[in-house]
């Protein structure tokens, strides 16, 4: 036979998960609230034009940081880019 140490250890984990599992649920329905591809209706509402976070992505989502790398790696190309111009541009009248 189990202690009941043990088994009491046992459903403490069983508990540990369920309430883990149920966490995860709830956030991945209220993730899919908010997703404007999910195939359920969205129960909460948009966001408008004046609030802040309109056309933003949740902070902190991947969304929003592949967003940050891309307006990184952009910034870059622009700056080589007007570097190569400066080197083979030609000077006109009104840059003199």
């Amino acid at each position: 036979m189990h202690s009941t140490k043990a088994a009491k250890t046992h459903c403490d984990t069983v508990g540990e998960l369920a309430r883990g599992w149920q966490s995860w649920s709830q956030e991945h329905v209220d993730y899919q609230r908010r997703n404007p591809f999910s195939t359920s209706k969205p129960i909460t509402g948009r966001t408008e034009r004046g609030d802040p976070t309109y056309g933003k992505p949740p902070e902190g989502s991947k969304t929003e940081q592949r967003g940050k790398d891309a307006h990184t790696h952009i910034g870059k190309e622009v700056e080589e880019l007007c570097l190569v111009l400066r080197h083979i541009g030609e000077r006109g009248q009104m840059d003199m």
